[in-house]
């Protein structure tokens, strides 16, 4: 070999250890940002329902004769505390996320889950759900319980943001070795700079989201082996979940 190959050899192994340094720096990066973000994140979240719950405690002394008070203390305090504990688990599941306990599940079942689940608040919204079932029964290799998880934190979403009414279509899909689940509104759609951030954890165009729950979504059916995947126009919004076909 000559110098030329030498030299040549040389500067390709250096460019890649210089490309892998960079790659580290830039995920050390990624996760301090990450790290700020949460810090700011879990405050703010936090913050608001202990605001509502000391300002309860502060009154309670002058007016623990008024019933009326009473009911509404205990109210607000109950609701308070469960959106605290509702972020703390949130956080734990997506530092600390589960693996998977696969089994034989057939996803028809598990979107009849679903929508049983949410009845009450799709009837409360005026949102009349569809389904579109495959011929055909296909079951899924899948941990239940996170992809049940899965399927009405889309739903929810889906239901969420037909402020005034709406459909959801949730059809099936089947080739030889995935199923596909799409959950399709007739919403308002999400903007095209919101789209590229809707999996960043944190992010949430929700007044009272914490902007955890599409993140966690993702990581569930990554840790899957399958995909999630949306599509958004002004006329509505689309998820759909890929997951392998049980053999």
């Amino acid at each position: 070999m000559d110098s030329k190959s030498d030299t040549l050899l040389s500067e390709n192994k250096k460019l890649k250890e210089e490309l892998k340094e960079l790659k580290q720096e830039l995920a050390q990066s990624k996760k301090l940002s990450i790290l700020g973000t949460m810090a700011s994140s879990i405050a703010h979240e936090i913050k608001n329902p202990l605001v509502a719950v000391k300002t309860f405690f502060d009154l309670l002394p002058t007016k623990y004769e008024d019933e009326e008070f009473r009911g509404n203390f205990s109210l607000v305090v109950k609701r308070e505390v469960e959106r605290i504990n509702e972020l703390v688990t949130q956080l734990l599941d997506f530092a600390r996320p589960k693996k998977p306990v696969f089994e034989k599940v057939q996803v028809d079942e598990l979107v009849k889950h679903t929508l049983d689940l949410l009845s009450l608040q799709s009837k409360d919204t005026n949102v009349d759900v569809v389904t579109k079932e495959s011929k055909e029964a296909f079951s899924v290799k899948a941990d239940r319980e996170q992809i049940s998880r899965v399927f009405t934190n889309i739903a929810l979403n889906s239901i969420q943001a037909m402020h005034n009414g709406g459909q959801l279509e949730i059809s099936t899909l089947v080739n030889k070795t995935k199923v596909e689940t799409r959950f399709s509104d007739n919403g308002p759609g999400i903007t095209k700079e919101n789209l590229e951030k809707i999996f960043e954890p944190f992010f949430s165009t929700k007044h009272k989201g914490s902007g955890l729950g599409l993140s966690i979504c993702q990581q569930i059916v990554q840790d899957h082996n399958g995909e999630i995947k949306v599509k958004s126009t002004s006329s509505g919004t689309a998820f759909s979940i890929i997951l392998p076909i049980y053999k």
